[in-house]
């Protein structure tokens, strides 16, 4: 019916606005209540589902989410090796996803920002996906290349791209 998701949204959007010029409810053709958009009927409806969804149970869902997204976030870096490629850093607060191939924008544009971590396991772990330690990431992206390549690496992780025997 719709060529695309913005076109079906916008068709949504004229139809509830439509609604508003012709002095009718966003829901059904019931007269509004004086200053809102919507009639008694569905004003109740929304206090009602509002106040069930009270501010410690969204609390407990976000903490719940939470700790779903950490645990998540633990399983993709440890299918990526689970420490830096460059320095060997395991601690995983410290950990960033990089695109081996500096696609991250594209990345980005095609597949959104958010939850990174779910997007790669949903995507069957792409292979240009490397774990960089936040230092290591920046310096990449600021400097085009890590302290740590220019001292002996003694670390043996199997995706270890830096790898260089040069001393500083």
């Amino acid at each position: 019916m719709y060529s695309s998701k913005s076109d079906q949204l916008a068709a949504a959007k004229d139809y509830y606005y439509s609604k508003s010029e012709k002095g009718e409810c966003r829901r059904c053709c019931q007269p509004p209540v004086l200053g809102k958009r919507f009639c008694q009927y569905h004003l109740d409806i929304a206090k009602k589902y509002h106040a069930k969804r009270s501010l410690k149970t969204r609390r407990a869902q976000q903490i719940k989410r939470h700790h779903k997204n950490l645990e998540l976030r633990k399983e993709v870096l440890m299918y990526y090796g689970g420490s830096c490629c460059c320095c060997g850093e395991t601690q995983y607060e410290f950990l960033t996803f990089d695109h081996t191939d500096g696609s991250g924008a594209d990345f980005r544009r095609e597949y959104g920002a958010g939850n990174l971590a779910r997007k790669l396991k949903k995507l069957n772990y792409p292979k240009n996906i490397r774990v960089l330690c936040w230092n290591c990431n920046c310096s990449l992206a600021i400097y085009g290349t890590c302290p740590h390549s220019r001292i002996t690496q003694t670390t043996n992780h199997p995706l270890n791209k830096f790898k260089r025997t040069n001393i500083i």
